[in-house]
Formats: structure tokens, C-alpha cells, sequence
């Protein structure tokens, strides 16, 4: 379930960040407590997921960035983002919220992660609060749940000066026009390397750099996390059947789904969909 955010911009905060942007949905706000020192693998969701760490520690790789969490820092996750991390001091305990917003420039990997100002745990606080009480509130829970949120958004985004919107092909940030190509076309076979080449009128060695440069990952590897968070994203936030997903996701076969899913995940998608519905379950009210 997500709320529609559009034409609510009018009634919130007056920063100048928040001027600029829409929310066009928001999928999840949680707190979310590990309470084991362990290994994990996992993806970003569609859109934005930001992350506030506090307590815990942990060491986890994005995108060739090494970051290291600890209370009070804040992290931003693109869209198909895939990280792997280690839980050093246990329980890791983070608030999170997953949004999309058409008009925010994606980030560069190291960038993502700042010390956040004060201001911030009682933000999370009052949005966790608005969201769990969504279905009773109506259309002011939904405007707080979109003040609150624009206020996040416009004391940690990275300053606008520090994100390059450049689309030119021979620019790091030419690397998001290709992914974003690619991620509107996941229902096509996945493209090799040379046909990516030819179809942005640079050379092979030049991708691979762009790759390297914006996501620390060799380009069809990149690609093929891009259509894995993708599966993983509607299993999560569709009612599609797992057939369903990969065929629209450029598989022929669902078989080569589950394979490719579980050498990442560590489960099938079958096991991520479960999960998802247990949640869910929990989380409706016992009122009709």
C-alpha cells in the first residue's frame, strides 16, 4: 500500500529545497531492529530509501563505497542499489523510509552518507507515528506524512551543488542515463555490452569506465543488480506472480529468476513474497 503525494506540495514546508520537488509516492516508513552481529545482503526498493542509524554499528559496502554506520548517521540509497555490510555491534537499530520523487537527481555513491543534524530523530519519530496510524487518518495524515517527509528531505539531501546533472555520455553521470534507458526497458532481453556501445556512440572501454566511475561496479554486473532490484521491488510493493515479474523483467524463464535471485539473495523470490505477506498481515488493522 502507498499514498499518492501528488498536488499536496502547495500546503507543506517553505524550505527552498522542498519548493522544487514532488513526492509521487511513499511505499514504507519503519524502525527496524537487528538484533544479531551477522553478514547481510539486500537492495534499495523503488525510488529513494534513506536510513538513520541509532544504535549499533555497521561495516557495508555500496557500490565499491565502503561506509561505516554508527548512531546519528544518515544514508541515502538510489534506486538499485545493491549493498552487502556486516552488523558489527549489535542491535543495529535504524529508522527507514522508502519514497519516490520524479524530480530528485540521483546520487552519487560517495555522497550518500552524512552525520545527521539533530533535528532529524524526531522527524522519524512523528513520520514512523503518522504512518502507522495511516488508515485512520485520512487526508491529514497524509499531508503530515508529506510535511515531515519534505523536511527530511530538505535537511540531508546533498546540496545541489554536489550532485552533477549532467547527461552528457562522456561524464560519470553519464553512466544514470544509460541505467535509466535500461530500467524502462527491463522487459527486453538484456543488451550485451557492444550493443550499449553502439547505441550511445561510445566505446566499450569508455562504459566500462563510466560504470567504474558513478557505481564502483563493472557495467553488466551493474545492469544485471538493476533488474534483480527490480524483481526484488515487485515483490515487495506488486501483487504480480513471481511468473508474472519475470517475464516482465526479461526473463524467459522463470527458472532463470530464481537462479539468478537466490545466487544473490540467498533465497528464491518465492521466499522474499512470503515474507512480504507475513508483514503485511501484521501490520493490517483488525477493523475492516
Amino acid at each position: 500500500m502507498h499514498h499518492t503525494m501528488n498536488d499536496l506540495n502547495s500546503h507543506l514546508s517553505t524550505q527552498p529545497i522542498v519548493n522544487t520537488i514532488r513526492i509521487s509516492a511513499v511505499h514504507f516508513v519503519g524502525k527496524i531492529t537487528r538484533k544479531q552481529q551477522r553478514s547481510f545482503r539486500s537492495s534499495s526498493l523503488p525510488g529513494f530509501v534513506v536510513h538513520l542509524t541509532v544504535d549499533g554499528t555497521v561495516q557495508q559496502n555500496c557500490n565499491g563505497i565502503s561506509q561505516n554506520l554508527s548512531p546519528g548517521n544518515i544514508v541515502w540509497y538510489n534506486e538499485h542499489d545493491l549493498i552487502r555490510g556486516e552488523i558489527t555491534s549489535s542491535p543495529w537499530t535504524f529508522y527507514t523510509v522508502n519514497f519516490e520523487s520524479p524530480d530528485l537527481p540521483l546520487i552519487h555513491a560517495n555522497q550518500r552518507m552524512a552525520e545527521a543534524p539533530k533535528e532529524i530523530l524526531p522527524l522519524f519519530v512523528q513520520l514512523l507515528e503518522e504512518w502507522n496510524h495511516r488508515s485512520d487518518s485520512g487526508l491529514s495524515g497524509r499531508l503530515n506524512i508529506a510535511s515531515l517527509l519534505h523536511q527530511i528531505i530538505a535537511l540531508t539531501y546533498p546540496s545541489a551543488n554536489s550532485v552533477s546533472t549532467s547527461t552528457s555520455n562522456n561524464t560519470p553521470s553519464g553512466w544514470w542515463k544509460i541505467e535509466a534507458d535500461y530500467s524502462h526497458a527491463l522487459h527486453r532481453p538484456p543488451p550485451k555490452l557492444t550493443e550499449l556501445a553502439r547505441k550511445y556512440g561510445i566505446s566499450v572501454k569508455r562504459i566500462n569506465q563510466l560504470s567504474h566511475d558513478a557505481t564502483g561496479l563493472p557495467p553488466m554486473q551493474r545492469l544485471k543488480m538493476v533488474r534483480l532490484s527490480y524483481v526484488r521491488g515487485q515483490l515487495f510493493t506488486s501483487n504480480l506472480t513471481v511468473s508474472e515479474i519475470a517475464f516482465q523483467s526479461g526473463y524467459s524463464r522463470v527458472q532463470d529468476l530464481t537462479r539468478d535471485y537466490k545466487a544473490y539473495f540467498g533465497a528464491p523470490p518465492s521466499e522474499t513474497r512470503k515474507q512480504t505477506q507475513e508483514k503485511i498481515s501484521k501490520e493490517l488493522p483488525d477493523s475492516p
